[in-house]
């Protein structure tokens, strides 16, 4: 295997086995960058093309909605934060922050319109195109190309590069990430590390799936470190002398270790604890002291509290407490050498750093002057001590581990003495600013439940333990890397810091109520799902990536075991996961591109061109994908074919034949051109088949618009009758009331059934913010979700009453037609929202009873009864070529009422 140090560029900047170039060094552009740019070109065009022609999708309307929501409101003191308003808080059912404040962006830049709301996802699958460019010396040039072809026509890539979720983005952070690792692990350049630790902070702020692209890098790095400098590397003492891969492992482990500390609720029932609360769904859900559903994820306020403060002590014993404190500082200055450097910075600057603490603990000089409840004056004061303190450290050039500790062990203790021993918080005050709303503690005395003590404790302990690693491993440098994921990751998740409760869902809550849905298990998909979705939509980087791995076990190539590393950790995460979900499938193609990719790429430079086509190898390119299709339309006509006819016709016999003398003369191709490899060709001409059917693939499920290809991509799709409903709502939208004479109320012209609320808001957004429509309950009294503001449809209207002159209905309300329907005409059933039909899953399974042995037992069944169907072979071959379905789409319906 390849040792990294042989590749580490030297002092000259040359490797002994590749030569480093830096992007674009004397700004040349050769064919490889005309082919990249060529290949970025088609990618853009091919994302923008009738961009807003699909309707959205149901997640994509929830996005859209807060993003819209943000540009609309107003900003806080001075208008800040400028570029939108601070209407959003997060909330991790939405995933993270970044993809909502970016396309509120987008909408403030170019103005909210069906395109601009999957522009920014344009954005991003495009760059992700080109992010292979910055990985061509280790990759090589040809799988460099060869990626980024396959990453620009990619069916499922494509697909959610046009689509309003943050799954295109977290590919773009994903890839980027490892490919800074690489470049450091073999370069060693210190501002990769800055550019990860970015990339770091803007996937943790997009989604959870950050989690595990960092614990993928993170044991490719564990690999290369233990590979590269052996066992006593991962054993070494000084953090200070760590190698490059242990290096990186260090910066993925330091920066982000408080984030995981959510996990802990995983075991939280072994300790009796509520860390990271279930959904309700589950009947597990603790709830608040007022009754309400506890927040999901988040520690429960229930059980055992501790009382604040655990003893307010008398002012004499706070008096002892100073006085210890500063025997402890004079115990410091006589170690040492009494001198202005020892007083300063041993004693000066501790004590600096306390009144600075104490001052925004205490905030004794608050009401000074009035600045809308912010302590200016204390913190203005306590920010000239600390930074008096810092500056003591700086000028005295004091060590940087020992300056740390100084600063940081009085904060602690200053803190925690304040917290536990004088009255200093008022926990609805801090439950009010760092907590959701959703958070009640009621009327109950100052005490913080065990189970917030524990996950601060929790919290707490990784941050130290992340600071003290971090600074042993890397110094002053690592602050900057801590400095630059937090300040980006606190921006992102605070809304430019105007909602402060972010920092909580961020810290804990995010991570926490994902650990809390793997008992929901969304979607209910069997355990094959991806070994299904993958070859429909993938089949080049599936069979090309698992060719691909084994070839680099054998051939024992670093980068390509890392590759095999990231796909197969990849796709059994994502297994193993009880939410399984169509979008995900572009975290599993993408490590599976790169993997076949670099295969491919080695393939094609292993071929000697010159004497391989002299040879006649090139007839091995057409050759061979002809034997595939002739081979295959063989076998769909064994099945029965498109007519359902048994048996095998003369056409297909014919094909046959043809088939079997042209892998006679493949053969004998390969045979002759062994010397020059040219049988590689049969290969990469195989490869260019299943390009093209993904090519086709991507086109036929990317620009159909009218829900005719039932596709396994889409899952809660947004009907195209959406599109066709609003654009008959905007011709009522200029028409006077047939009702203006009538008695005012809330009601509108156009009225609009809560249960279809989403995707439709998106497409009447204006309409119901100039109060032409309004979304409203139609549900019966008894009924799960009445409430007293809901419209009986059974009750009839009274003479004169308003009434609207377009009703939409959810299909669960319109059973009745009497009453205020009476003189409504009502439409054909509409599609709301869309669902693959799911064939692919046992006939009347109830995975959710059955235990994983039972449920393993009985689909290994159900696969053996398919393989040994001609019928369930014709239909999965009519699916995966043609998109031939007998099942129509699952849907939610609604119908239009008009008078």
């Amino acid at each position: 295997m390849t040792d990294i140090s042989e590749t580490v560029p030297s002092k000259a900047g040359h490797s002994s086995i590749i030569e480093i170039s830096r992007p674009w060094a004397g700004h040349t552009f050769s064919r490889l960058e005309a082919g990249f740019l060529t290949v970025i070109i088609v990618a853009l065009v091919m994302r923008l093309w009738e961009l807003g022609g699909r309707t959205v999708h149901y997640d994509e309307a929830i996005h859209l909605h807060y993003a819209w929501r943000l540009t609309q409101s107003d900003g806080t003191f001075l208008g800040w934060p400028w570029i939108f308003g601070t209407d959003y808080i997060h909330s991790p059912w939405m995933h993270g922050p970044f993809q909502i404040e970016f396309t509120a962006l987008m909408f403030k830049i170019f103005g909210d319109t069906d395109v601009t709301a999957r522009l920014g996802y344009v954005l991003f699958g495009t760059a992700l195109v080109a992010v292979p460019y910055f990985f061509r010396d280790y990759i090589g040039r040809t799988g460099a190309l060869l990626a980024a072809v396959m990453l620009a026509l990619s069916p499922t890539l494509l697909y959610f590069s046009r689509f309003g979720r943050n799954d295109i983005i977290m590919a773009f952070f994903a890839t980027t990430l490892l490919i800074l690792m690489w470049r450091y692990i073999h370069e060693g350049h210190r501002r990769y590390l800055y550019l990860a630790s970015a990339v770091l902070a803007l996937m943790f702020a997009t989604k959870e799936t950050a989690y595990l692209v960092v614990a993928v890098l993170g044991l490719i790095s564990l690999a290369m470190a233990a590979v590269n400098g052996g066992r006593p590397q991962l054993r070494q003492i000084s953090l200070s002398r760590a190698g490059r891969p242990a290096g990186f492992l260090l910066l993925l482990t330091t920066i982000t270790l408080p984030q995981w500390s959510a996990v802990s609720g995983i075991v939280q029932d072994v300790f009796g604890l509520t860390l990271a609360n279930p959904d309700a769904q589950t009947g597990n859900n603790v709830a608040n002291v007022d009754g309400t559903v506890g927040l999901v994820g988040a520690p429960a306020w229930a059980g055992k509290t501790l009382l604040l403060p655990v003893q307010d002590l008398p002012i004499g014993a706070h008096v002892a407490a100073i006085i210890a404190g500063l025997a402890v500082l004079v115990w410091l200055v006589n170690r040492a050498a009494v001198t202005n450097r020892s007083l300063a910075c041993l004693v000066g600057a501790p004590l600096a750093v306390t009144a600075g603490v104490a001052l925004l603990l205490y905030r004794p000089i608050a009401d000074v002057v009035e600045t809308q409840g912010v302590p200016a004056l204390d913190l203005a004061l306590a920010i000239l001590l600390v930074t008096g303190a810092l500056s003591a450290f700086v000028y005295h050039r004091y060590p940087f581990q020992r300056s740390v500790l100084l600063a940081a062990i009085p904060t602690f203790v200053t803190a925690l003495y304040a917290f536990l021993f004088t009255p200093v918080v008022d926990l609805q005050a801090v439950v009010d600013g760092i907590l959701p709303s959703e958070v009640t503690i009621g009327a109950a005395a100052n005490g913080l439940p065990a189970n917030y003590v524990v996950a601060l404790g929790i919290l707490s302990s990784a941050i130290v333990v992340s600071v003290s690693l971090g600074i042993r491993w890397l110094g002053k440098e690592w602050l900057v890397c801590a400095g630059i994921f937090y300040l980006i990751w606190a921006a992102l998740y605070t809304t430019l810091f105007t909602n402060m409760s972010g920092v909580f869902s961020g810290s804990w809550q995010g991570m926490g109520y994902w650990v809390a849905q793997q008992e929901v298990a969304r979607g209910n998909q069997p355990w094959y799902y991806y070994f299904v979705g993958l070859p429909v939509y993938e089949l080049l980087p599936a069979v090309f990536g698992i060719a691909g791995a084994v070839y680099f076990l054998k051939k024992r190539d670093m980068l390509g075991i890392a590759l095999t590393i990231w796909s197969a950790v990849t796709f059994l995460a994502y297994t193993l996961a009880s939410e399984k979900m169509p979008w995900l499938l572009v975290n599993i193609t993408l490590p599976l591109i790169f993997l076949s990719a670099k295969f491919l790429g080695d393939l094609v430079n292993s071929i000697r061109w010159r004497d391989a086509l002299r040879q006649g190898a090139g007839g091995l390119f057409f050759i061979a994908p002809m034997a595939v299709l002739g081979a295959g339309f063989v076998l769909y006509g064994f099945t029965g074919g498109a007519n359902g006819q048994e048996g095998l016709t003369a056409q297909h016999w014919e094909v046959l034949g043809g088939t079997v003398f042209a892998l006679i003369i493949a053969a004998a191709l390969i045979r002759a051109t062994s010397s020059t490899n040219g049988g590689t060709l049969a290969v990469i001409g195989i490869a260019s088949l299943l390009l093209s059917f993904g090519i086709w693939s991507a086109i036929r499920a990317s620009y159909t618009f009218d829900d005719s290809n039932r596709e396994m991509l889409v899952y809660a799709g947004g009907g195209s009758d959406l599109q066709d409903t609003f654009t008959s709502l905007e011709q009522i939208f200029d028409q006077p009331s047939k009702d203006a004479e009538a008695t005012f109320t809330q009601r509108r012209e156009v009225e609009v059934d809560y249960d279809i609320w989403y995707p439709f808001q998106w497409y009447v957004r204006s309409a119901e913010s100039d109060g032409l429509l309004r979304f409203t309950c139609f549900k019966d009294e008894g009924e799960e979700g009445w409430n007293a503001s809901c419209n009986s449809l059974e009750t009839e209207p009274e003479q004169n009453e308003f009434r609207p002159s377009y009703l939409l209905l959810a299909s669960s309300h319109t059973d009745s037609l009497d009453a205020e329907l009476a003189d409504y005409d009502k439409s054909e059933p509409l599609h709301s929202l869309l669902w693959y039909p799911e064939t692919y899953r046992r006939p009347s399974e109830a995975r959710q009873d059955e235990d994983w042995k039972q449920e393993l037992q009985k689909d290994v069944e159900f696969f053996k009864n398919m393989a040994s169907s001609k019928e369930a072979w014709r239909s999965i071959l009519g699916y995966w070529v043609f998109r031939d379905l007998k099942q129509d789409w699952f849907t939610s319906d609604y119908y239009s009422f008009s008078r």
